[in-house]
């Protein structure tokens, strides 16, 4: 209320919210009653993924912040646990902050498992002054896994802006796209019209790169002005 109030009165967004913070706590508690070690598994860096791309990065790491604390209430090692997720969600919310290429979501994955396995490592060392690949074989095993599942967040992400209604820059991306069906038919019924919309989209593209703005929505909109 204090630092997003407009989300209050977005249904949307607040569903999307909700709906995030019920699901991942249930998948970390139905694998950790089906096997604790296992618990890496679960993807829970997609929800800060999912809420830095369609709200804010805190939005996105409350989110995260509040399903880390929530899943670690039924986990074995929560120590550990909370300080490799909690990582893991900081280099998602700082490296998407603007999805446009499918290439993001590859280097954010690699950098999570990447960041969970040299934590792991140091934590179990910590635990046991000394270290043996029997004792990290599954554990690396488990977050190897978790970061390949992070890269279905890009599948995954079409599917949440559909279901909630959300717009996404790289459907932003598509939109602009000149090839697209309607500016097609621009480019060929009112050329002038176009070269006009071209204009004006790269005027206001480069305004909004010097206010702060989101200058793909910009030049999007821009894009589009004059098509009714």
């Amino acid at each position: 209320h204090y630092f997003r109030k407009e989300y209050l009165s977005q249904n949307n967004s607040l569903i999307m919210l909700f709906t995030l913070l019920t699901i991942f706590p249930i998948l970390n508690s139905l694998i950790v009653r089906w096997e604790p070690r296992n618990v890496y598994l679960v993807p829970i860096c997609m929800v800060p993924m999912f809420v830095r791309v369609f709200l804010d990065s805190r939005s996105a790491f409350m989110t995260h912040t509040t399903i880390v604390l929530i899943c670690s209430a039924i986990v074995p090692e929560r120590f550990e646990y909370i300080v490799m997720q909690m990582a893991a969600g900081y280099i998602a919310i700082c490296a998407l902050r603007e999805i446009t290429k499918r290439s993001q979501i590859i280097t954010t994955s690699a950098s999570i498992a990447l960041t969970c396995l040299v934590i792991y490592t140091l934590v179990k060392y910590l635990d046991n002054n000394a270290l043996s690949f029997e004792l990290l074989k599954h554990g690396y095993i488990t977050i190897i896994i978790n970061g390949l599942l992070l890269m279905l967040a890009f599948p995954l992400m079409f599917l949440v802006e559909k279901t909630f209604g959300f717009v996404s820059p790289v459907t932003l991306i598509e939109l602009s796209d000149t090839n697209k069906e309607l500016l097609r038919r621009l480019s060929e019924e009112a050329p002038g019209t176009y070269q006009h919309s071209i204009m004006v989209s790269n005027l206001a593209s480069a305004i909004a790169q010097e206010i702060g703005a989101s200058a793909l929505m910009v030049r999007t909109g821009a894009l589009y002005h004059d098509t009714t």
